[in-house]
């Protein structure tokens, strides 16, 4: 997946993380994950670690 494609994403969850909690996002370490399935559509998750734990996943 090109950097050119997924940075806008990146951008906009952070801003929009931000927006909503109040809470200023920081990016982690990225990676792709290969599974032993094929499939046509995309899935970004995002881990939450701080005051707020959990996940959110764009599909």
């Amino acid at each position: 997946m090109k950097a050119e494609f997924i940075n806008p994403f990146i951008k906009a969850s952070t801003e929009m993380i931000n927006q909503v909690t109040g809470f200023r996002a920081e990016m982690g370490e990225m990676y792709v994950k290969n599974g032993p399935y094929r499939s046509e559509s995309h899935l970004v998750l995002i881990g939450i670690t701080g005051e707020f734990h959990g996940s959110v996943v764009i599909s």
